[in-house]
């Protein structure tokens, strides 16, 4: 926690110092090596050095049990991999979660980012709009539907979809 606190107050080498010390424990617990490892991509994450989170999140992810915690960490996984440019592994990630059966928000963006992430020509492209369209009919979404005919535009764009015109209609009737 300690670490955690000078992280946030932006005391990044007392951070780091202690967070070193930490690593050195040999006695450390799975549960406590995840937090340790969550805690360092935290860390790299405030020193916008995506690469070294992304290594630290995936050690976390492997030393993690609970559910909520794992699919959060997924979800930030995602995101970074998003943010690193590697559309495809986001979206492996975003799946996960997906998969997980997550609070419905973090499901509901999980399955909107996957979408934009799609990187076109695969097969997976007809299962995430199959899956749009079903949260479309779906009352919770009624007031989310601008952001998934978004995702579904962009589904079809990189697809070449025809089907792109239809949809830019319904976006626009949605307004």
């Amino acid at each position: 926690w300690l670490g955690r606190l000078a992280i946030e107050e932006k005391r990044l080498r007392e951070a780091e110092d202690i967070l070193l010390s930490l690593s050195k424990n040999i006695l450390m617990t799975k549960k406590l090596s995840g937090e340790l490892n969550a805690t360092w991509a935290d860390f790299y994450l405030k020193k916008d050095q995506i690469n070294e989170a992304i290594d630290y999140l995936t050690k976390a992810i492997d030393n993690t049990k609970g559910k909520i915690t794992k699919s959060r960490y997924y979800y930030l996984l995602a995101q970074l991999y998003l943010k690193n440019g590697n559309d495809f592994q986001a979206s492996e990630y975003f799946n996960k979660v997906v998969k997980m059966n997550p609070p419905y928000i973090m499901a509901f963006n999980a399955k909107i980012n996957r979408a934009l992430a799609y990187q076109g020509g695969a097969n997976s492209g007809k299962d995430i709009e199959k899956q749009l369209l079903r949260m479309l009919k779906d009352d919770k979404n009624i007031e989310f539907q601008d952001q998934i005919y978004y995702a579904i535009g962009q589904l079809y764009l990189k697809d070449g979809n025809k089907k792109i015109n239809w949809i830019m209609i319904q976006a626009a009737n949605t307004a």
